[in-house]
């Protein structure tokens, strides 16, 4: 599938604040907020963009394989299953989300 310019970039912005959300999950273990943060950071922003959630699938099958990636790149070995445990639900979520 081709994506276009403004996919990446919003593709890019997603990766940025899932990186977000995903630190804070794993540095404060608060999980209160998740739902509300997974809404507000990224479902909103990407519906008010005009993207179709299709997208947002493709984005998140590629996150993890970017993530494990830059950590093998720049040495955080110790982080890539930490993200991962916390980046296949959370990817869930978003697509149940997104569908709901």
């Amino acid at each position: 599938a081709v994506v276009s310019t403004q996919s990446t970039g919003e593709l890019r912005k997603l990766a940025v604040k899932l990186m977000s959300i995903g630190y804070s999950l794993v540095h404060t273990k608060d999980y209160t907020d998740i739902f509300i943060d997974l809404d507000e950071m990224i479902l909103r922003p990407w519906a008010s963009a005009g993207l179709p959630f299709s997208l947002l699938e493709l984005g998140l099958s590629k996150l993890l394989g970017c993530y494990v990636n830059a950590a093998t790149n720049t040495g955080l070995y110790s982080t890539i299953s930490t993200f991962e445990r916390y980046l296949r639900p959370i990817s869930s979520c978003l697509l149940v989300l997104s569908n709901s």
